[in-house]
């Protein structure tokens, strides 16, 4: 679930800045397209609809390809989608998996 505030960030999109920037996004009405930066290929398609207390994804697509995309399943491919939007989109920190003692990982 998104804010208003977060759904005005999310719509902006993002255009890559650099070699290191890994996705691009653009919003079209209430859909936003994912693509990887490098081959363009759209990844994720997800459309948001208004819930009580902000937004949420009510439907999405992910490339099945596996020369373009490799799966590993839906519940991967519905983490990534939300890991990306509050990453690339509205810039929060992502986990930081190399802060964890080994033994966690």
């Amino acid at each position: 679930m998104w804010s208003d505030d977060d759904w005005a960030v999310i719509r902006r999109g993002h255009r890559p800045v650099g070699m290191d920037d890994r996705w691009s996004a653009y919003m079209e009405g209430d859909t936003l397209h994912l693509h990887r930066s490098c081959t363009g290929h759209q990844i994720y398609e997800a459309r948001f609809g208004r819930m009580p207390g902000g937004r949420s994804v009510v439907a999405a697509r992910v490339e099945a390809g596996r020369e373009r995309h490799r799966r590993v399943g839906d519940a991967y491919d519905r983490l990534l989608l939300e890991l990306l939007v509050d990453t690339i989109l509205l810039e929060r920190p992502g986990p930081r998996r190399w802060d964890e003692p080994a033994s966690l990982r």
